[in-house]
């Protein structure tokens, strides 16, 4: 049975993405977003945050340091992925992502002549990766 793991948010950028170099060089950046739901609970107005940490290698690194600041509303879509990792009292940790593949900036305004808002991740990251290469 096929399947299909790809999910999409519109949201603010928390912070600044954080950019890291791992130590055979690539370049691996996380941001987190905020999106917001309103709802109606017992006839009160209510609104929820989610926030969603995102992921990213190599080139659409480039992206986010150039053009994506605290506050810049996006889309961003990828997919969802689970680290697992055993932490120094060998207990197993777990830290789900989204990696990104996607972005568009939707400000509405232009940073440093840029001509484009769409931006995409066309190479995968190697599925065999080790997270042991992740600065983090």
């Amino acid at each position: 049975m096929k399947s299909l793991n790809e999910c999409s948010f519109i949201g603010i950028v928390g912070k600044d993405p954080e950019i890291r170099m791992t130590p055979s060089g690539k370049k691996v950046a996380s941001f987190s977003i905020a999106c917001n739901e309103a709802f109606v609970s017992n006839g009160e107005k209510k609104e929820s945050t989610e926030w969603i940490s995102f992921q990213a290698w190599n080139s659409i690194c480039d992206v986010l340091e150039r053009y994506v600041k605290k506050g810049s509303k996006v889309f961003c879509s990828g997919k969802h992925k689970t680290q697992s990792w055993t932490d120094q009292n060998g207990i197993t940790k777990y830290k789900s992502f989204i990696l990104l593949s996607n972005i568009i900036l939707l400000d509405g305004k232009k940073q440093n002549n840029q001509n484009d808002d769409y931006y995409s991740q066309n190479e995968e990251p190697n599925q065999n990766q080790s997270y042991d290469d992740l600065p983090f």
